[in-house]
């Protein structure tokens, strides 16, 4: 044993208390408070730690709920745990830790001499820092974790709530699907029928209308969750597409159907329109008339062409419209992701349906038709013929009060080369003017040999008619080329009397000049030239009057029934006279003219002949003397 003396030798007064005669201030009621709330707040800290770790083992777990129940089951537990977390003794132990430091930090200033104390005091505080520390991030390990396995279970129930909506769609879609089938390829068999169907058809489509919005609101839910980053993204994209899937192949046989529908509600609507139409239009067709007047046949076939035209359009329609809707049932689609409902559909019978209303209709248009065209053969006919008739008459008029008026007015030829010249220039005016109806006519006549070849109209009726206008215009013809060549005749007697007459006053001037020629060619030419120049004077002069004979005979042949015409017949007779009798006085100065030359021939010959004599007397005896 030691004594307190003894004690103090081996420890230093300062770490004893002074109840061992030391110098170190303890008080030890306060030193056994302070170990008790440290050893309290450990136990606690120590606890908590515990419940902490046990609350991180079970916010670890991987296992999620099955279906909705159990995922709500399990968020509300999560959420329990949140409570419990949030209720945790952390913040009143952070207190204690802290009062008790404070009470730590107070004793230490005390007993600030003794060594062994400071070593305590901060053995404890870092004790206390530790688990506090401890404390604080189990806290936020807890939370984060808590964090973490919320968002897991927020995934689950979405994923739980997503695939019930999937499903459900699905459900629906088949379920109806399976509904859609039994009438999917009905077209049916009248309007009523198919109006009946287009109606249901309709309704149904206005219903999936909704399910389109409620389709398209699951799809974005997927690309949420996916682009949330769920941890079934894959899941959820695969079953998103299945739902795509099956949604756009159904409705796009929803489409088909009101396509299909549609057009056969119409279809119907216009055949069974024109069925009804058939017999009016038959019994118009039948009982229309054939009118004699030309306005009133003009207006029937512009009616009835309007007629035509209405039937006719309306069965274009309705074949137009079968044959396309026959077309759709009967063309194959080929199978894919998104038509395997309507590949596979089935329209034989429809398609056999359509075939026999389509044939129906055309035996209707040919019925129709046929009559139509029969009846307008006849009205066709009429209106031709009329029209022909017209046309002949306007050319027969028009012979009649101008042309053959014209020709009856104009048969003087005039007195004069003028007046000649004049009606000859008014003639062929004349022709000009008639030209247009000369070749009016043989159009009429061309176009009555094609209307008689045709059937268009009444053979015999034509012909008569064309007879009729071919002879007139013939004599008409007749008469216009015997005007002008009478007009053309007495032109050129004219103007060849006028020439003939100059002709003769130079050679009567000629004739009694007398001229005779000073030697035998002189003479001989002069003889030569008279024989050439009488042919040729008597050659005209007898062409000449056998002009105007030609044209006394064509004006005798011509009615002479007025007085200018008869007076300019006496007057060419008078100009044939006065040339018959111009010709002889002509003739007795050829005689004349002929028997001087003849006579200057001879007696230059003579001269001639006498003069070769005497020379010949005068050159001998010269000759003679030489030889001598």
């Amino acid at each position: 044993m030691l004594s307190l003396d003894g004690l103090q030798k081996h420890v230093d007064p300062s770490q004893l208390v002074t109840d061992l005669n030391g110098k170190m201030q303890f008080d030890h009621l306060n030193w056994l408070t302070s170990r008790m709330m440290l050893e309290e707040f450990t136990d606690n800290a120590v606890g908590l730690l515990k419940e902490f770790d046990e609350l991180m083992g079970s916010l670890r777990r991987s296992d999620v709920g099955g279906n909705i129940s159990s995922a709500k089951t399990m968020l509300q537990y999560h959420s329990q745990l949140r409570e419990n977390i949030q209720t945790s003794a952390v913040e009143s132990l952070t207190q204690d830790a802290q009062a008790i430091l404070k009470r730590l930090d107070q004793s230490r200033s005390i007993n600030a001499a003794s060594s062994s104390g400071d070593s305590e005091y901060s053995q404890a505080t870092k004790h206390i820092t530790t688990l506090l520390n401890r404390m604080h991030i189990s806290r936020t390990n807890v939370q984060e974790t808590w964090h973490q396995r919320k968002v897991q279970l927020d995934q689950c129930l979405q994923l739980q709530l997503f695939q019930r909506d999937v499903e459900q769609m699905l459900r629906w879609i088949a379920h109806e699907k399976e509904k859609f089938l039994m009438t999917y390829t009905d077209i049916g068999t009248s309007f009523h029928q198919a109006h009946e169907l287009q109606s249901q058809h309709i309704e149904f489509a206005t219903t999936c209308e909704s399910v389109q919005v409620q389709v398209s609101e699951i799809k974005s839910t997927a690309h949420r969750l996916a682009d949330a980053g769920h941890y079934a993204a894959a899941n959820v994209k695969m079953q998103a597409q299945k739902l795509d899937l099956e949604w756009k192949a159904f409705y796009t046989a929803i489409e088909d159907r009101t396509n299909v529908i549609n057009r056969s509600t119409s279809f119907h609507e216009k055949i069974e329109q024109y069925m009804l139409d058939v017999p009016n239009w038959l019994s118009e067709v039948k009982n229309q008339g054939v009118p004699d007047a030309i306005d009133e046949l003009e207006e029937a076939v512009a009616r009835f062409d309007d007629l035509h035209a209405a039937f006719h359009t309306f069965y274009n329609q309705v074949v137009s419209e079968g044959n396309g809707l026959l077309e759709i049932l009967q063309t194959p689609v080929a199978s894919s992701a998104y038509n395997s409902i309507i590949s596979q559909a089935d329209y034989r019978v429809g398609a056999s349906h359509l075939i026999n209303m389509i044939h129906e209709t055309l035996e209707k248009n040919k019925t129709i038709e046929d009559c139509w065209v029969a009846t307008k053969a006849q009205l066709n006919q009429k209106l031709g013929l009329r029209l022909f008739q017209k046309d002949v008459l306007q050319v027969l008029t028009w012979l009649d009060e101008h042309g053959n008026v014209f020709l009856d007015k104009n048969i003087n030829v005039g007195r004069s080369l003028q007046k000649a010249s004049s009606l000859q220039k008014a003639h062929e005016h004349f022709e000009t003017i008639a030209e247009n109806t000369i070749t009016n006519a043989e159009k009429l006549l061309h176009a009555a040999d094609e209307l008689a070849q045709s059937g268009e109209c009444n053979a015999e009726q034509i012909n008569m008619e064309a007879g009729k206008l071919e002879s007139k215009i013939r004599e008409f013809l007749q008469r216009l080329e015997q005007r002008k060549n009478l007009l053309n005749l007495t032109v050129s007697f004219y103007t060849h009397t006028q020439e003939l007459s100059e002709w003769f006053e130079e050679l009567r001037a000629e004739l009694l000049d007398g001229k005779l020629a000073e030697d035998v060619g002189e003479a001989t030419l002069l003889v030569n030239q008279f024989h050439r120049q009488k042919e040729a004077t008597t050659e005209a002069a007898v062409n000449t009057i056998n002009e105007g004979e030609s044209l006394l005979e064509q004006l005798g042949q011509v009615k002479m029934g007025s007085e200018s015409a008869t007076e300019d017949f006496a007057h060419i007779h008078d100009i044939l006279e006065n040339l018959n009798e111009a010709r002889e006085t002509l003739g007795e100065l050829w005689n004349k003219r002929k028997i001087k030359l003849d006579l200057s021939l001879e007696l230059q010959c003579l001269e001639e002949d006498a003069s070769k004599v005497s020379i010949c007397e005068w050159v001998y005896p010269f000759e003679y003397t030489l030889l001598i």
